[in-house]
């Protein structure tokens, strides 16, 4: 992707994230169906959801150059720890794996998923 976006290939970079990051985790979601999921077990459902959001948190840093309100929008969507202003596409590499660092967790405990 860096090579797109040093060569003004601005499309094929965002194409370059669709492919490789967005169509793989909406096949995971499909095979995996959270939605049912939640209903016989919480656990597995948990780990799917944040498996999905980690995913939305590297799409977010990669777009951050492209699309600056709507990834900050979604990377805003969760509580990470680490502050918008300061998230840089180094980070999409640095995985926080706390069990309390997303919002979508918090939801499904309270059963608002």
């Amino acid at each position: 992707m860096q090579a797109h976006i040093e060569a003004c290939q601005y499309s094929q970079a965002l194409e370059k994230i669709w492919r490789q990051i967005l169509d793989p985790a909406n096949q995971y979601a499909d095979k995996r169906e959270p939605w049912k999921l939640v209903k016989t077990d919480k656990d597995a459902a948990r780990v799917v959801l944040y498996d999905l959001a980690e995913q939305l948190r590297a799409v977010a840093i990669l777009l951050k150059p492209f699309l600056p309100k709507t990834a900050q929008t979604i990377y805003e969507s969760f509580n990470f720890p680490q502050p918008w202003k300061d998230v840089r596409c180094e980070d999409v590499w640095v995985h926080p794996r706390q069990a309390d660092d997303l919002k979508v967790l918090a939801q499904l405990e309270n059963g608002k998923v």
